[in-house]
């Protein structure tokens, strides 16, 4: 069986690792690279890195990786070879009139004396009983009553909620004043999972690592800055039409695509298409690896974390994540090593040392909706569709959404 993957990212490639062995597999992806978000510098990024190491790899999107529900992604992990180290993260909230609040894990790791440990024990009061409140009013519901919702029904304008927020801003890199639009079906089981005991992973060597070792055995086909023009289904299969190139026919396709670019594609799509990706919208984030670590100056803190969160005026807000300790454990570097999102008003331009562009799903109530009706019907019309955006959003979502794509083709060849 032919099969054509549209989209050389997470979900793309690892559909494409579980069908190598029984079917005859082209990846299509668009970009020069492949990695999707994974933007691994020393790795798949090759250009514009002056002024780090070569032997120094930075991610400039996808990080890090929860350990206890990321079980499906870490099982891969393990299939693959791929080393990965444990860390300790933790996160603060910088608000603008000049006072923080550090997470417990934090408060204990940063502080060495007793009278620190009060200090900022106290400050997380009103932050402990609001935390307490979140989890019972959201522990009652079942979880058909979260969906068609918003976040915004679950929160409140209190600094633990901004907090939440900030998080999920820095989860889905989607601009904080739209987070309140978000899907609750979506976040509130994240949120409720990050509890003050989460473990953390990150992948030795960078991010892209995992996608190096797919390639290593990989038996089809990778075709990156593949532009495709039309993708066109009938009952004896699909043809897709590629920028300066004949058409290629194959059997089944597969979309492994941001949800907004679907419709982009398909020359010839059901009303049923229609009205499951219409709602989606793009969303492009912007991110910027520096050392510039002035947006610290004004708070009394003698630490960084991968997860600090910085309130702006005008119902804004960014993140900054301290990489060294992921990327630099043994501390070789005398450079201080961040990737900030929305920060650049706070960032010397001098300091910066890479930008990238992230093509992410933005997600909406009206457009999640739809969710598990595009999973149901997937080998419906010879098109299936993988990505994040089909469970948690994240790489756990990718590597399970991949994972039901593959078994459906799989026993579509039996």
């Amino acid at each position: 069986m032919k099969v054509a993957i549209i989209g050389g990212g997470a979900a793309g490639m690892v559909t494409a690792y579980f069908l190598d062995k029984t079917c005859d597999v082209t990846v299509f992806e668009k970009q020069p690279i492949l990695g999707g978000n994974i933007r691994t510098l020393n790795k798949n990024v090759q250009d514009g890195i002056d002024g780090i190491p070569d032997d120094l790899y930075i991610d400039n999107g996808v990080i890090e990786f929860d350990e206890s529900n990321f079980t499906e992604f870490h099982a891969l992990m393990s299939e693959l070879g791929v080393e990965m180290d444990h860390v300790s993260l933790s996160t603060g909230y910088f608000s603008t009139d000049g006072r923080y609040y550090l997470s417990p894990y934090r408060v204990f790791h940063s502080e060495s004396s007793m009278a620190g440990h009060l200090r900022e024990t106290f400050r997380l009061l009103f932050c402990a009983f609001d935390f307490s409140l979140f989890m019972l009013r959201t522990a009652i519901h079942n979880e058909s009553y979260f969906k068609n919702k918003s976040v915004s029904k679950f929160f409140r304008d209190h600094v633990y909620y901004r907090w939440l927020k900030m998080l999920l801003m820095y989860g889905y890199s989607i601009p904080y004043r739209q987070i309140d639009a978000m899907p609750s079906a979506l976040a509130i089981p994240l949120l409720r999972r990050c509890s003050l005991f989460t473990r953390w992973t990150c992948i030795k060597g960078g991010a892209y690592t995992y996608i190096e070792k797919i390639l290593e055995g990989f038996g089809g086909t990778i075709r990156v800055g593949a532009d495709i023009e039309s993708v066109i289904r009938n009952d004896a299969g699909v043809t897709i039409s590629i920028l300066n190139d004949e058409p290629k026919q194959f059997d089944k396709v597969v979309f492994a695509t941001p949800p907004d670019q679907v419709l982009k594609l398909l020359s010839d799509p059901t009303e049923e298409e229609v009205r499951w990706f219409s709602e989606w919208r793009e969303n492009v984030a912007h991110t910027l690896i520096h050392t510039d670590m002035s947006m610290y100056d004004g708070y009394n803190v003698s630490s960084y974390s991968a997860f600090d969160v910085f309130e702006k005026t005008g119902n804004d807000a960014g993140y900054n994540a301290f990489l060294n300790p992921l990327i630099d454990p043994d501390r070789r570097s005398a450079a201080n090593y961040n990737l900030a999102y929305n920060m650049d008003d706070r960032i010397d331009p001098k300091r910066v040392l890479h930008t990238q562009e992230h093509h992410t799903p933005l997600y909406e109530v009206d457009a999640y909706a739809f969710r598990d009706e595009i999973a149901a019907n997937n080998g419906s019309n010879n098109t299936y569709h993988a990505g994040a955006y089909l469970y948690d959003g994240l790489h756990e979502g990718a590597v399970k959404s991949a994972q039901a794509v593959a078994k459906l083709l799989k026993n579509a060849t039996a």
